[in-house]
């Protein structure tokens, strides 16, 4: 595991998927993003419409769902960089639903069915690829 405890210098980003630093108003830009189709908060178009439903769609075979499930969790697909629920999760969050767990105790839920963000920043690491029963909880309040 790498130390991420270093946050006085940019990190170097040596990988794709891990390493990144943000911040939960920073996430919730990108959901309202995402929600908007592309748009930047001035209007402005950034992405075109398409490519953020692309981006928010499972874009993954059922074969390769349930090989993913070590990882996604059932119930769960990928699009183009984030978690797509295929069905309504134990938790309550609906199909439809996209976000991502971050292995440093993050997470994020966006349902655009109702315009909700669920945004949880932690300072514990997952153990496993199972959500921690904080994330589930919060879930819970949240969509349940």
């Amino acid at each position: 595991m790498r130390n991420t405890a270093d946050h006085g210098r940019p990190p170097a980003f040596p990988e794709g998927d891990a390493g990144l630093l943000s911040t939960a108003d920073d996430i919730f830009a990108f959901s309202r993003f995402l929600l908007r189709g592309g748009l930047a908060g001035d209007g402005t178009r950034l992405i075109r419409a398409s490519r953020v439903a692309a981006m928010t769609r499972n874009q993954l075979t059922p074969a390769q769902c349930a090989a993913g499930v070590p990882i996604l969790s059932a119930g769960w697909g990928w699009g183009y960089g984030v978690a797509v629920a295929l069905q309504d999760s134990p938790e309550g969050v609906p199909a439809g639903a996209f976000g991502w767990n971050g292995g440093s105790g993050t997470s994020w839920r966006m349902d655009p069915a109702d315009d909700r963000t669920v945004i949880l920043l932690t300072g514990t690491a997952f153990t496993s690829p199972d959500p921690p029963l904080v994330h589930k909880a919060l879930w819970r309040l949240a969509f349940g």
